[in-house]
């Protein structure tokens, strides 16, 4: 099992996080969709086969998080397993530990002309100071969870945290949202400054929602890559200019659509949800859903009102899949309109139907967290003054509890820490577009993205054998090929273990590599993926890298929790 501990300078104790580890198996729930991706390694040279198959196995602690506090001595946790017999060796460790920081200094002020886009928007900065304490060198992850409670469209801008040593020099910077980067933000910021620019030299309007719109409607889509990792698609520049010129006095060019869908009629199922995302399992039938979309204004308390009594859109609704249905136009004023839309996936094939942490590594010392948070409302920022930050900080050691198989071994022992006691009871993304009848050779105004999972269903042989097994033979794959199954995972599972193997008829040679090479294994990737409600993406997540050989099985559990849509990579 392992776990991680929580800590706050005012609180003392431990959080343990329980989980079956052993022989590198982790623990999941039933109920769930699970998406299982295989995909070879990009430079892994050559053709490749492979045999694989999943198995679940049920094993379920009483309780998933324990509070461990050293006055109550001895503490007992009772673990069933509802599908088979098991037989385990759990281990409890602590190695993670979070410290709440408090803000030693809150400061807003009004940024100039020179950091503000577009020029004439007045926009305040908070700046919120934390100090902390490192006794030894390790790995730190600064995050603020409470910043907003939405993964999209955060009201707040910027969110950015630098931290400083006792010398005032700067060793990290980050997102105080839990996220990852990659280079392609740096490029699409240069593309963008490269938009404003030619914007600016010949004096045209614009605003960031039009160049945002224009982005996406002239990105190129790309049918051999993964629909999962590409968005709209290759970004086009000069499309995209082209874009903003000819389309610059649109009624919408200064308008952005807040769009929110829920789970059923009117407006009371409405939610934050920016789309439809049906992943929690099987759905038989046809399903309603609300969406709302409202125009907001930039600068809106400054906008002459005459612009919001006169702006009116006259849409047509747009979808290329046929298990979805909607109103076919929608009149749209400065106000908020819901319609609804139905989802049907009774006739779908099993499968998806689509229409970031820093860590910083420090020494021993004193150090000082500074979290940078803009909004064009002061009121707005006075509300965070007293923002905590959240410092995640690995252990030097992990720390290793006793655990007895009973209560009175536990009681024999000469230990005097707490003790658990463990006992062996397909496609491209499928979206409603909304164009303008008077102009839609510009694209889309605002779009409702649509995803449905249907997944596999996983039955015993017969009633008298409780092993939950899938299996898939001979499977084809070349650099950088993908392979997705989605699977419900059964009730009372509590892990699943992912075998691969090379077929035994293909063992001996593998062909299809150049002249004079040869190779006895390849490099597959395996990055798994759970989704929690109100979490990001990242909250819980397994990755490594394998090497499949002749005579060499690969063994990988992954985790899966109730309610939520696991994703499993394999690449």
């Amino acid at each position: 099992m392992n776990g991680t501990s929580m800590s706050s300078p005012h609180v003392s104790g431990a959080t343990g996080t329980f989980g079956v580890i052993e022989r590198k198996r982790n623990p999941p729930k039933g109920g769930v969709v699970l998406e299982v991706v295989i995909a070879k390694w990009w430079a892994s040279l050559g053709k490749f086969w492979l045999d694989y198959s999943i198995e679940f196995h049920g094993l379920r602690p009483e309780h998933p998080a324990v509070s461990m506090h050293g006055g109550e001595g001895i503490m007992q946790l009772e673990v069933r397993s509802s599908l088979r017999h098991e037989d385990i060796a759990p281990a409890v460790s602590l190695k993670n530990q979070v410290q709440v920081l408090r803000p030693t200094e809150s400061r807003i002020g009004p940024l100039t002309t020179r950091d503000v886009i577009p020029p004439g928007r007045q926009i305040y900065e908070l700046q919120l100071t934390y100090n902390f304490h490192i006794a030894k060198a390790t790995e730190v992850t600064p995050n603020s969870t409470l910043l907003s409670d939405l993964l999209y469209e955060s009201e707040f801008e910027s969110q950015l945290w630098m931290m400083f040593d006792s010398n005032k020099q700067l060793i990290a910077t980050g997102d105080a949202y839990p996220c990852k980067e990659s280079n392609s933000s740096c490029l699409i910021s240069v593309f963008t400054a490269l938009l404003l620019s030619g914007m600016k030299a010949k004096g045209l309007p614009y605003s960031p929602y039009s160049v945002k719109r224009a982005l996406e409607n002239t990105a190129m889509y790309l049918n051999n890559l993964d629909p999962f990792a590409q968005g709209h698609g290759l970004l086009q520049v000069e499309k995209a200019f082209e874009h903003l010129t000819s389309y610059c006095n649109q009624p919408e060019r200064d308008v952005r659509f807040h769009v929110t869908c829920g789970f059923g009629g009117g407006t009371t199922g409405l939610s934050n949800c920016k789309g439809i995302h049906i992943r929690g399992g099987l759905v038989d039938r046809p399903r309603d859903f609300s969406v709302a979309v409202e125009p907001i204004f930039a600068n809106a308390d400054d906008v002459d009102p005459a612009l919001k009594i006169n702006f009116n859109l006259k849409l047509a609704l747009a979808c290329s899949e046929t298990w979805v249905q909607f109103p076919s136009h929608l009149d749209l004023m400065h106000m908020a309109r819901v319609f609804s839309v139905q989802v049907d996936s009774s006739s779908l094939e099993t499968g998806v139907h689509t229409t970031r942490y820093y860590v910083a590594k420090v020494e021993k010392g004193d150090f000082v967290l500074k979290l940078h948070v803009r909004h064009e409302r002061r009121e707005a920022l006075e509300r965070l003054s007293d923002l905590p930050m959240l410092l995640s900080q690995r252990l030097p050691s992990p720390i290793t509890l006793d655990v007895y198989a009973s209560y009175s071994q536990a009681m024999l022992s000469t230990g005097t820490s707490s003790s658990g006691s463990a006992s062996s009871s397909s496609g491209p993304h499928s979206d409603v577009k909304a164009y303008d009848i008077n102009c839609p050779e510009k694209g889309p105004v605002f779009e409702v993205p649509i995803t449905l999972v249907k997944p596999q269903l996983v039955v015993a042989p017969n009633a008298g054998i409780s092993r939950l097994l899938l299996s898939y033979h001979d499977v084809y794959f070349k650099p950088g090929g993908i392979q997705r199954h989605f699977i419900l995972v059964p009730e009372d599972a509590t892990w699943a273990v992912l075998r691969l193997q090379l077929p035994a008829e293909r063992e001996k040679a593998i062909s299809g590599m150049p002249s004079g090479v040869t190779i006895g294994s390849s490099r597959f990737v395996i990055h798994c993926l759970q989704l929690r409600p109100q979490l990001v993406c990242k909250t819980l997540e397994f990755h490594k890298m394998v090497s499949v050989a002749p005579q060499l099985d690969v063994v990988q559990g992954f985790p899966v929790r109730v309610s939520n849509f696991a994703l499993y990579f394999i690449r």
